[in-house]
């Protein structure tokens, strides 16, 4: 699917050539004068924006990926309509990035905690924290 985002409105279709029979990406971009090399917004394996200039720039070219799936083409003909394109739309790609981002760090420093102290980071351990534990001892001897 192609669309044109012209400085806020959306249109269906897209000034640039069709894509030709067998054509990857990089012959594609070569052979309508863009540069390969994209500015990107969200993360590989996830929604992602990626952004290809035109080689005599002002012209710019939107590729909108959604979990690797469906490719649809956003044709920016003009430098304002690309800055809001991005400030329309790249801020929620980035923004999932960086939460897949911290849940995986968060996993993974669940595993080293429980690898190094044999136990889940959320449960109280007379070693790792002897004042809590204590004082849950002291509440349970009360009751």
């Amino acid at each position: 699917m192609r669309y044109t985002f012209k400085r806020g409105e959306w249109s269906n279709g897209c000034a640039l050539p069709d894509w030709e029979d067998g054509e990857n990406c990089d012959d594609f971009l070569r052979r309508i004068n863009f540069k390969t090399s994209p500015m990107e917004f969200g993360g590989e394996g996830l929604s992602q924006i990626q952004i290809y200039e035109s080689e005599n720039g002002g012209l710019f070219l939107a590729h909108v990926c959604l979990h690797n799936y469906n490719v649809y083409e956003v044709y920016l003909p003009d430098f304002p309509s690309m800055m809001m394109f991005i400030r329309d739309h790249a801020a929620a790609f980035s923004a999932e990035t960086a939460n897949t981002y911290q849940q995986e760090m968060l996993e993974l420093m669940r595993k080293f905690f429980q690898a190094t102290h044999g136990h889940d980071a959320f449960e109280i351990c007379k070693e790792c924290e002897p004042l809590e534990w204590q004082r849950r001892i002291n509440n349970l001897n009360k009751k």
